[in-house]
């Protein structure tokens, strides 16, 4: 018989403290307290180049900042000339920035951002390209991003921070709850009691003017340094999403199919179809746009012209999607010669019908009106359609997986909008919409709506009709407009008064540009 006294297990709490269960099992993250320190600087950082200022130079320093930040908490980074380029192309598009800001330079500069973040963040994932897709999920999935920083941040307080840190984390365990239902409550409670509600806004009063003069921030101020927090955290601690670990390794899979001869047969009659049915628009566009023909009785030129452009965009689409869906059946279908030849004879029209819409848009607007940056907006969407079809001809013939069809339409959209950023394009219109109205002058460019399209670059279109010498009517009211329009009269005062961090060089070009005019033809 054993007489030994059992040892008692210790029998755990009923009602143990919420913040202690996780901690257990939570991997904190190194460099949390450094961290904290980078995005208290970020903030202020940004509150001085970012807030109530245009993009310009401030943006393009952020924006710099935020890379350096990024490599900065990066100890132990084995770097590789992949992130010489990526550091040299946010270079590149922080300095465009200085000159010319866009939406394709603000796109480009937050997207290297996060692949620089990725790629520096989560050195041991495999592919390159899981790490990209996983710093983009960690700027949607924010909260989770705060979660884990605030908890390393307590773990690091609560091990790693001696005695004073130990003891603020444990008053912060024993409190938090406390007041958080304080504040939950007392906000309640004092928005339902009116009584109480003058007596905290005379507190609020007495703190920020009556006595101490506290420079309180508005509370869109305190929503951008919120944003900008959350921004630079989702940088510096690129946690990867629930969803995209496994998955994205994983190949899209392909349909399976009961009956294969049915389901090749079914494919085939559908390419024979609409082919059948591009093959006769194709057929209408080479008489009527390619060999100057007539139009029918009843059908406009305007609307033939202008009207089915979107249409027949919609349709490229479609197509596109169609293709890459049927090509998604099992092997037994997608590998069919007939289907391939097929596809690549609908390819070809819809490369035709892309071609019918530039040349539709190039005829309405020798027809009617001026040049406008969508209407090139239109044909640099088409060239990246044409661009994706490529992958697409590739995927078909060359059996390369979806993703991968994917991944390069996505590679094509960011060297497109990379190179963009870099052109001028309401410049380039303007000139071209110039040489046009050289062309017939007769016609008053001045009252044609462009300025709603061009934008500043109104003001070095007008300045070239206004002293172009010519006796009409357009001249006189360019004149007027860059004498008396409030509009244009304020920009080279409000561009020379704005603070440092809205400067661009164009914007400074511009002023001097209405400056010369002004002194040269209004003194």
């Amino acid at each position: 018989m054993d007489n030994r006294t059992p040892i008692k297990q210790p029998v755990p709490s009923a009602l143990p403290l919420l913040a202690e269960v996780p901690l257990r099992r939570f991997e904190p993250v190194a460099g949390a307290a450094r961290m904290a320190f980078f995005l208290v600087g970020l903030v202020a950082l940004g509150n001085w180049l970012l807030w109530e200022q245009l993009p310009g130079a401030g943006s393009g320093l952020y924006a710099l900042c935020l890379g350096g930040a990024i490599l900065l908490n990066r100890p132990g980074l084995k770097s590789s000339p992949r992130h010489a380029v990526m550091l040299t192309l946010l270079v590149l598009a922080a300095v465009q920035t200085a000159i010319r800001p866009s939406m394709s330079n603000a796109l480009v500069s937050w997207g290297l951002l996060l692949v620089l973040a990725g790629d520096t963040g989560l050195p041991g994932l495999k592919p390159v390209w899981l790490r990209w897709l996983r710093v983009c999920v960690a700027a949607v999935e924010f909260v989770a991003a705060w979660v884990v920083f605030i908890r390393s941040l307590y773990c690091r307080m609560a091990d790693g921070g001696g005695r004073i840190g130990g003891q603020v984390a444990r008053v912060w365990n024993a409190s938090w709850l406390a007041l958080l239902l304080a504040a939950g409550f007392g906000g309640l409670l004092v928005s339902g009691n009116a009584v109480l509600k003058n007596v905290f806004e005379k507190l609020y009063t007495w703190l920020i003017r009556a006595e101490w003069d506290i420079p309180m921030p508005g509370f869109v101020q305190i929503l951008f340094w919120g944003a900008l927090a959350t921004a630079a955290l989702v940088l510096l601690l690129p946690r990867a999403g629930k969803w995209t670990g496994a998955r994205c390794r994983q190949e899209v899979p392909s349909f399976e199919v009961k009956d294969p001869q049915l389901a090749r047969l079914r494919s085939l009659l559908a390419f024979a179809a609409v082919n059948v049915i591009f093959l006769l628009v194709n057929s209408l566009d080479v008489f009527v746009l390619w060999l100057d023909g007539r139009l029918p009785e009843g059908v406009g030129y305007a609307s033939y012209l202008h009207s089915g452009v979107w249409s027949l965009i919609f349709a490229v689409l479609l197509s596109a999607v169609v293709m890459t869906l049927i090509f998604q059946q099992d092997a037994s279908v997608s590998h069919s010669r007939w289907l391939k030849g097929l596809a690549l004879v609908w390819i070809g029209q819809n490369l035709f019908l892309v071609l019918g819409v530039v040349l539709r848009l190039a005829l309405y607007i020798d027809a009617y009106t001026y040049l406008t940056p969508r209407r090139v907006y239109v044909v640099v969407f088409l060239i990246l359609v044409v661009a994706g079809y490529g992958l697409l001809t590739r995927h078909i013939f060359f059996r390369r997986s979806l993703k991968q069809l994917l991944l390069g339409n996505v590679l094509a959209v960011f060297v497109l909008f990379y190179l963009l950023q870099f052109v001028n394009v309401p410049r380039l219109v303007a000139d071209c919409d110039y040489r046009k109205w050289l062309e017939n002058p007769e016609v008053n460019i001045v009252q044609s709506d462009l300025e709603g399209v061009l934008g500043v670059e109104m003001i070095p279109l007008l300045i070239r009709v206004a002293e172009s010498g010519l006796e009409v009517e357009a001249v006189s009211d360019a004149q007027n407009e860059l004498r008396f329009g409030d509009e244009f009269k304020s920009y080279d005062a409000w561009w020379l008064l704005a603070d440092w961090q809205s400067w661009t060089l164009h914007r400074a070009q511009l002023a001097s540009l209405l400056e010369a005019y002004r002194e040269e033809n209004l003194n």
